[in-house]
Order: structure tokens, then C-alpha cells, then sequence
């Protein structure tokens, strides 16, 4: 690879870097470093899933509070 072509292909990186930080925000970035490295980030349809066990295990009351 020449210089311009390492040049180009870092930019390249660059750019999708910049588009996923865009797309999630800073807000949502600086928790996951916060929350660590074993952080997992499900889709949607997994959240739904996950939410709906844990109302299943857990009685909630209409404020959110566990019974």
C-alpha cells in the first residue's frame, strides 16, 4: 500500500467512526464506557423481550415499583 492509499483507508475508517458516534450520541457512548466492558447492548426486539420476562418474574405496580 502506498502512502496515499494508507491515508485514504484511514479517512475511510474515520468516517464510519464519525457516523456510528453520530447515530448513537455522546450521551449513549458515555454510558457505555461507564458501565464497562461486559456492557451489553440489545436490539429491539430483545429489549421487548427481556422487559416482558422481568415483568413476568416481577409484579410492578401501575408506578413502576416492584410489589
Amino acid at each position: 500500500m502506498t502512502e496515499k492509499e494508507k491515508r485514504k483507508f484511514r479517512i475511510e475508517q474515520l468516517k464510519r467512526k464519525i457516523k456510528v458516534e453520530s447515530y448513537y450520541g455522546v450521551l449513549f457512548n458515555e454510558c457505555i464506557c461507564s458501565l464497562g466492558t461486559e456492557t451489553r447492548v440489545y436490539n429491539l426486539d430483545e429489549s421487548i423481550e427481556i422487559s416482558r420476562r422481568m415483568e413476568d418474574a416481577f409484579g410492578f405496580s401501575s408506578r413502576g415499583k416492584v410489589d
